[in-house]
C-alpha cells in the first residue's frame, strides 16, 4: 500500500490524493483502488486553496484582501442576522457589546468625515489562511442576543473535517490573537476581510433592509455601488459569452480573417482599449439606459393593465377610437417634429375653445352640449376649461402644461430688457389684453432673482478658472484684465456695477470673458408717517464717489483665492481718475495698475481747450501722445523690442514733443512721427519753430502739467477698457432708463454677464429651465438659430470694420512702402522707348502731371507732345510751338510727328520769345533777363531778388533756353507741390520728386521715362532726395552725359538757416564734387553780402565764376509802411477794426507774432468786425 499523487502543476483543481491497495496473492488477481480526501501537504502549494474551496461548496465566494492581495473565502451559507443593537450607530467601549466597527473601505461613501460603519452581523463566516493553517472564524449569538466570536483550527485539512481546535469568546477574536500569537501589526478586521467592498456591501444591505432608516445619508451612494457592482458583473459575464463566441467563430470559419461583429461594434479577443474614465462613462450610459428601459417596461405594463381592463369593459368601436387617439398623438409628434415648432405657440381664444368643446368624454365618448357642463377659469396668462360630463367625469384642459406662462412673462421682461409697461403693450398689440398686475409681475420676476445672480457667479468664475489655465500654459504669470464702472439709469436708485474683462480672447467664449463683477446698490428709504423708512437695505452706504473703490475692492476679494491657488498676479487696466494707489497699493496680488488712453486723453483735451494760449495745439498734441502710447503698447507685446519704461514714455511724449514741434525728430519714435525717417516732409502749423525759448519753456512745463498721472499708474500696455465699454452697451440692453422695477438690478446685471459669457442661447435656455421648464429640441434648434443670425449679423459688422481697418492699414503700408523710392539707377533707354510707345498711342498715353491739367480727359492736347492743350492753329501747345519756332526741332519728344519745315520761323531772343508767347508777358521785370543771361552763359549766379520779383521765371526761361534737364532743389514739399501747378499751368512740362509719401512707384516710374525720354524742363527735388538717394544721383549723372544738367537752389538762405536740423543743406556742397562743369543758380529775396559769400563757400564755387546779382533796392511803392506806437490791447483791436472798415476792396492781412496770439485775437476781432468773415492762416499749413 501507498500514496500517489495524480494532477498537474497548472490546474490544482485536478489534485486528487489516491489510497491505492494491492493484493498479490495470485498471478491475475485485481488490484482495488480507493480515493481519499485529500490533505494539504507541505509540497502542496497553497495559493490556490481557496479555489479549491469554492469548488468544492457552491456558497464559497472568494475575495481578495486590498491591502496586500491575499485571499479569503465567504461561507455564505449562513444567514446574515441583524439584532436589535444593530438600530443604533454606537460603538461600545465594551468589545463584547460593539454592532459596529469604524473603518476605512475603498471607494465606499464615508458616514464621516474619516470613516464607514461596518457592521457585525451574526452568521457571518470567513475562512483564512494564517501560516498553512485553514481558519473557519464566524459570529454568532447566544441566548441573550449577543455576540459570540468563534474560530476553528483545520491545520492543512482543506476538507475542514478535521478540526483540531476550537475557541469562542465574547470578546472580539481576543482569542485568536493569543491563539495565534498575532502582534499588533495585523488588523483582525482586515484579517477576517470587513474591509473589503463587496463584503461590506452585503452586510450594509442586511442593515439597510432591517433599519432602512439608519444610514439614510449614504443609502444612495450605497445603492449605486451595489448597482455598479451589478452592472460589473454583467458586463464581466457579457464579456465572456462575447469571448466564446469569437473563439467558436474563430474555429469553426474557413477564412483567416474572420471579422466579427455585434451590434454594429466590431468585436476583439483583446477587448476596447478604453481608459478608465471612458469605461465609467459607458457604464453610466449602460446604467441610464437600464433605467430608461426598466421605467419604460413599468410604464408599458400599466398602460397594457388600462387597456386590457378598457379591452374587456368596452366594444370594438371603443377599441378602434382608442387606436385612433393614439394615431393622432403620434401624428401630433410627427407634426410638431417635421414643422420645427416650439414649445410653445399662440392661439386665438376662439379657437382654443372650438377645438376643447369638440372633444368627446373620455368615458362615454359623448359630444352632446345638452349632456355635459362647462367652466371657465383665467388667472393671468393661465386659461383653464373645465367640463363635466353627466356620466360623472371630469375633464380640464388648460394652455399650460408643465409651463408657468405668468412666470415665463415675468421672465421675459427681464431677458428682453424691458418694463411691464411695454411689454403691456406688446402682448396688448398680440390680443392678450387680460394681463398680470403690476405686484404679481414683479413678484414672479422676483422668483428667478436669485438663480439669476447665482448663475452669473458660477460663470464668471469658470471663465477665471479658464483663463488662469490659460495663463498657466502660455508659461505666463500675468493676468491682465481691464475695469470699469457704470452706474445705473434706474429711477430713484443709486446703483452701480462694476467688472474685470481679460484683455485677450479666450476660446469657447463669444466675447472677452468677464472674470470677477460686484454691483452696490444703496438703502432705499421712503416717507412713512413723516419719517424716513428703509424699504430696501443695500450693500453700500458711502458716497456715490466711493462706488468705484467699493466695487474694485469687492471684486479684488472674490478674485484673489484662484489667483493664489494658480500662483498667477493681475495687471489691472482702470479709469485715469480713479485713485488706485488708495486702493491696489496694499493688495498682494496686484502687480501693476494702467490708467486707460481714452479716460486720460480725455481728462488732458480737457485741460488743452481750457488754455487760452496752447488750445490751438490740441490736436497736435493729443495725436503725439496717444501715438506714443499705442508705440509703447506694441513695443511691449513684441518680444524682440525692449519695453519702455513709464519714464521713458514720459520723456518722449514731453521732450519729444517739444523737440518735434520745433524741428528736431531726433527723440521721436518712427511709430509716431514719419518725419524722422523722411525728413523732407513738411511739419505743418501749429509748431514753435518761430517761438521763442521762453515760450518753449512754457509749453514744456504745460506738458507736464497736463500729462500727470494719479500715483502708481502707468500707460505702457495693451489693456485698454473697450471691452468694458462694449459690455455697457449690452448691459443697456437689460439696464434702460425705463426700468421700472428698482429691485431688479441685480437680476439684470447678472443677465448681461450670462450673456458676455455663455452666449445668448445658453442664457435663453437658462432662463426657461428656472422659470418655465425646458425647451424641447425644436426649441433649442430654433434659439440656436436666433443666436447665429445674432452672430451673423456681428461678424458682418466685425467684418466691415475690419475691412476698413484693414484699408487704412494697407493705405498706410503702401504709403511707408512707397518710401522705399523707385529705382533710378536702371537704364535710361530702354524708359525712353517705353515713352515713345506710350506717346504714339495716343489713348493710352497719361504723362505724370496729367493731374495738374484741368480736364486733361476730355481737352484736345497737342498733336505732338500729346500732354498740354492746343495753343496755335497748326495745333501745338505752347512749349511744341516755341520749339518749332526756335528751330529746336531735335528737343521735340514724338519721334512720328513730322515739322512741315525744318529752318526756324522767328529771329527774336528765345529769353523774348518765351517771355512773350509761354509766359505772355510784356516785359521783364528788374534784373529778371541779367539773372537768365548769366545762367545760361555757364556761369554761378547768385540772384537776390525781392518777393514777387519772378525767381521762379527766372529758371523757368532758362529751363526752356537749356536743352538739357534743369534740376531746381526746394525746401519744402508744398512749395514743390505750388511750383510744380504754376509751371503747367503755364505750359512746362516738370515733376517734383520728395520722400515718396504721397507719391507711388507708378508716377515715379513715369517721371523715369519721361527724363529719359527728354520730356521734362525742370525737376524740382528735395535735398534729401539728391543726397540719400545713390541711384537718383546716378541717373543724374548719366543724363548730364548726354543732355547735361543744370542746378537751381531755390531759396537758397535755408543752407543756412536748415543746417542745424536738416544736415543734407550741408552736403549740397558736393554738386560741384558730382558736376564739376555745370553751372548752379541761387535764388533768395533774404540774404546779405556776407550770406551770399557764406553760401558761396558752402557749395564749393569758384569766385571766379560767381556772379551775384542783388536788387539795390527792395522798394515796394504799392505797400505803405506806417509806424505807429503800441497802445493797449482793446485800443490796438479799435484801431484795426477801423482800418479794416476803411478797405472797400480786396482783403486784409494781419500779422501776429505767433499761431498763439493769432488764435487769442480771432475771437475778439470776430465781435468786433461783425459780418466780416476772418480766419487764420500759419505758414506752411
Amino acid at each position: 500500500m501507498f500514496d500517489v499523487s495524480i494532477g498537474d502543476n497548472n490546474n490544482w483543481t485536478k489534485w486528487v490524493q489516491a489510497k491505492i491497495t494491492v493484493w498479490e496473492n495470485e498471478p491475475g488477481d485485481q488490484v482495488e483502488y480507493a480515493l481519499v480526501e485529500p490533505k494539504v501537504s507541505s509540497d502542496m502549494p497553497l495559493r490556490k486553496w481557496y479555489q479549491i474551496l469554492c469548488q468544492r461548496n457552491p456558497h464559497f465566494e472568494s475575495y481578495q484582501r486590498p491591502y496586500n492581495n491575499s485571499w479569503l473565502v465567504f461561507d455564505k451559507s449562513v444567514p446574515l442576522e441583524a439584532l436589535d443593537i444593530h438600530n443604533e450607530l454606537v460603538t461600545s467601549s465594551s468589545s463584547t457589546t460593539t454592532p459596529y466597527l469604524a473603518l476605512t473601505v475603498h471607494n465606499y461613501p464615508k458616514d464621516n468625515s474619516t470613516s464607514t460603519w461596518v457592521p457585525l452581523l451574526v452568521g457571518y463566516t470567513v475562512i483564512i489562511l494564517w501560516k498553512k493553517k485553514l481558519l473557519r472564524l464566524a459570529i454568532t449569538k447566544d441566548s441573550n442576543n449577543n455576540l459570540i466570536y468563534m474560530y476553528e483550527d483545520y491545520e492543512d485539512d482543506i476538507s475542514l473535517t478535521d478540526c483540531v481546535h476550537r475557541s469562542s469568546h465574547r470578546n472580539f477574536f481576543h482569542g485568536l490573537i493569543h491563539y495565534l500569537n498575532i502582534d499588533g501589526r495585523v488588523s483582525i478586521p482586515a484579517l477576517i476581510g470587513l474591509n473589503i467592498l463587496e463584503i461590506v456591501i452585503q452586510l450594509r444591505n442586511v442593515i439597510n433592509m432591517t433599519f432602512p432608516n439608519l444610514f439614510t445619508q449614504v443609502k444612495q451612494a450605497h445603492n449605486a455601488i451595489v448597482t455598479t457592482n451589478r452592472i460589473k458583473n454583467k458586463m464581466k459575464r457579457k464579456a465572456s459569452s462575447l469571448c466564446e463566441n469569437l473563439e467558436n467563430n474563430i474555429s469553426t470559419s474557413t477564412t483567416s480573417n474572420t471579422v466579427k461583429i455585434n451590434s454594429g461594434i466590431l468585436i476583439s479577443s483583446n477587448g476596447l482599449p478604453m481608459t478608465p474614465k471612458s469605461t465609467q462613462a459607458l457604464v453610466c450610459e449602460y446604467a441610464s439606459e437600464l433605467n430608461e428601459k426598466r421605467n419604460l417596461k413599468k410604464k408599458l405594463k400599466r398602460t397594457e393593465n388600462k387597456l386590457v381592463e378598457h379591452e374587456q369593459a368596452m366594444n370594438p368601436f371603443i377599441v378602434n377610437l382608442q387606436e385612433n387617439k393614439e394615431n393622432i398623438e403620434s401624428k401630433v409628434s410627427n407634426l410638431i417634429q417635421e414643422s420645427n415648432i416650439g414649445t410653445t405657440m399662440l392661439i386665438n381664444t376662439d379657437q382654443f375653445l372650438r377645438l376643447v368643446l369638440s372633444q368627446p368624454c373620455s368615458q362615454c365618448f359623448t359630444m352632446l352640449d345638452s349632456k355635459r357642463q362647462y367652466s371657465v377659469c383665467s388667472i393671468g396668462f393661465t386659461f383653464k376649461v373645465s367640463i363635466t360630463c353627466d356620466c360623472g367625469k371630469y375633464t380640464e384642459y388648460s394652455n399650460e402644461t408643465s409651463s408657468n406662462f405668468s412666470l415665463a412673462v415675468a421672465s421675459s421682461g427681464l431677458v428682453g430688457g424691458i418694463n411691464r409697461q411695454s411689454l403691456e403693450m406688446i402682448l396688448a398689440t398680440l390680443g392678450i389684453t387680460q394681463q398680470l398686475t403690476k405686484k404679481s409681475h414683479h413678484e414672479n420676476q422676483k422668483k428667478i432673482f436669485h438663480p439669476i445672480c447665482k448663475k452669473a457667479e458660477e460663470s464668471a468664475n469658470k471663465a477665471l478658472r479658464l483663463t488662469c489655465e490659460y495663463i498657466k500654459q502660455i508659461n505666463e504669470k500675468i493676468l491682465p484684465v481691464s475695469f470699469d464702472v457704470s452706474w445705473s439709469h434706474v429711477r430713484n436708485a443709486n446703483q452701480a456695477s462694476g467688472e474685470f474683462i481679460f484683455s485677450k480672447k479666450l476660446d469657447g467664449y463669444p466675447h472677452r470673458p468677464i472674470l470677477g463683477f460686484y454691483f452696490v446698490e444703496k438703502s432705499r428709504k421712503c416717507k412713512k408717517n413723516g419719517e424716513s423708512v428703509i424699504v430696501h437695505k443695500g450693500n453700500h452706504d458711502k458716497s456715490s464717489r466711493q462706488m468705484e473703490h467699493a466695487i474694485l475692492i469687492a471684486i479684488l476679494q472674490k478674485v484673489t483665492p484662484i489667483l493664489e491657488e494658480f500662483d498667477l498676479l493681475l495687471d489691472i487696466g482702470i479709469d485715469g481718475d480713479l485713485e488706485s494707489n488708495k486702493t491696489l497699493g496694499t493688495v498682494a496680488i496686484v502687480n501693476q495698475i494702467f490708467a486707460d488712453l481714452k479716460h486720460v486723453a480725455k481728462l488732458i483735451r480737457s485741460k488743452i481747450v481750457k488754455n487760452v494760449q496752447w488750445r490751438s495745439f490740441e490736436q497736435v498734441i493729443m495725436q503725439y501722445f496717444n501715438g506714443c502710447i499705442y508705440a509703447a503698447g506694441a513695443r511691449k507685446a513684441d518680444k524682440e523690442i525692449d519695453t519702455p519704461s513709464e519714464d521713458e514714455l514720459k520723456y518722449v511724449q514731453v521732450e519729444g514733443l517739444v523737440r518735434h514741434l520745433c524741428g528736431n525728430h531726433s527723440l521721436c519714435w518712427p511709430e509716431v512721427c514719419w518725419i524722422k525717417e523722411n525728413p523732407d516732409i513738411e511739419l505743418k502749423e501749429p509748431n514753435l519753430i518761430t517761438y521763442t525759448e521762453n515760450q518753449r519753456y512754457a509749453f514744456r512745463q504745460f506738458l507736464l502739467t497736463i500729462f500727470q498721472l494719479p500715483k502708481g499708474q502707468g500707460l505702457v500696455t495693451e489693456i485698454r477698457t473697450s471691452s468694458n465699454e462694449s459690455f455697457n452697451r449690452t448691459k443697456l440692453v437689460y439696464l434702460s432708463k425705463l426700468i421700472d422695477y428698482w429691485k431688479s438690478f441685480a437680476a439684470r446685471y447678472s443677465l448681461a454677464v450670462i450673456q458676455n459669457n455663455e452666449g445668448i442661447a445658453n442664457l435663453l435656455e437658462f432662463i426657461y429651465t428656472v422659470g418655465v421648464g425646458s425647451y424641447s429640441e425644436n426649441d433649442i434648434i430654433n434659439i440656436r438659430k436666433i443666436q447665429e443670425e445674432r452672430q451673423a449679423n456681428r461678424e458682418r459688422n466685425n467684418e466691415k470694420l475690419a475691412q476698413k481697418t484693414k484699408e487704412k492699414g494697407e493705405k498706410i503700408l503702401n504709403q511707408r512702402n512707397e518710401l522705399e523710392s523707385f529705382d533710378f539707377s536702371q537704364e535710361l533707354v530702354p524708359y525712353g522707348r517705353q515713352f515713345q510707345k506710350r506717346i504714339q498711342q495716343y489713348e493710352e498715353f497719361t504723362p505724370s502731371f496729367a493731374c495738374y491739367i484741368k480736364n486733361f480727359s476730355t481737352t484736345v492736347k497737342c498733336i505732338c507732345c500729346r500732354s498740354f492743350p492746343k495753343y496755335t492753329s497748326s495745333g501745338l501747345c505752347k512749349l511744341c510751338n516755341y520749339y518749332i519756332q526756335m528751330g529746336y526741332h531735335d528737343r521735340i519728344i514724338n519721334e512720328s510727328y513730322q515739322p512741315t519745315s525744318k529752318l526756324p520761323v522767328q529771329i527774336i531772343p528765345p529769353d523774348q520769345f518765351i517771355l512773350q508767347h509761354i509766359f505772355q508777358f510784356s516785359s521783364f521785370r528788374l534784373y529778371q533777363r541779367e539773372v537768365i543771361q548769366s545762367y545760361t552763359q555757364g556761369q554761378d549766379v547768385f540772384a537776390l531778388i525781392q518777393t514777387g520779383g519772378g525767381k521762379t521765371f527766372c529758371y523757368a526761361a532758362s529751363s526752356l533756353i537749356f536743352s538739357g534737364l534743369t534740376v531746381v532743389i526746394s525746401p519744402l514739399k508744398a512749395l514743390i507741390l505750388d511750383q510744380v501747378n504754376e509751371l503747367i499751368k503755364v505750359g512746362i512740362p516738370c515733376a517734383g520728386l520728395y520722400a515718396t509719401t504721397g507719391q507711388s512707384l507708378e508716377y515715379q516710374e513715369k517721371v523715369f521715362q519721361e527724363i529719359a525720354s527728354k520730356m521734362l524742363k525742370i525737376l524740382l527735388i528735395t535735398p534729401e532726395k539728391l543726397m540719400l538717394n545713390q541711384g537718383f544721383r546716378n541717373m543724374l549723372r548719366k543724363v548730364h552725359g548726354e543732355i547735361g544738367v543744370r542746378f537751381v537752389i531755390d531759396e537758397a538762405h535755408c543752407i543756412l538757416e536748415y543746417n542745424h536740423y536738416r544736415p543734407e543743406w550741408r552736403k549740397l556742397g558736393c554738386l560741384k564734387e558730382f558736376f564739376p562743369s555745370t553751372s548752379i543758380l541761387l535764388l533768395t529775396a533774404t540774404c546779405s553780402q556776407d550770406d551770399a559769400e557764406v553760401i558761396r563757400q558752402n557749395l564749393n564755387i569758384n569766385s571766379v565764376n560767381f556772379n551775384v546779382i542783388r536788387s539795390s533796392c527792395f522798394s515796394r511803392p504799392e505797400i505803405e509802411y506806417i509806424v505807429k506806437k503800441k497802445s493797449t490791447c482793446e485800443r490796438n483791436l479799435v484801431e484795426i477794426a477801423k482800418i479794416v472798415n476803411e478797405i472797400s476792396d480786396g482783403q486784409c492781412i494781419i500779422y501776429c507774432s505767433s499761431p498763439g496770439i493769432c488764435n487769442e485775437i480771432l475771437p475778439l476781432l470776430q465781435d468786433k468786425l461783425k459780418g466780416t468773415a476772418i480766419g487764420t492762416y500759419h505758414g506752411g499749413a
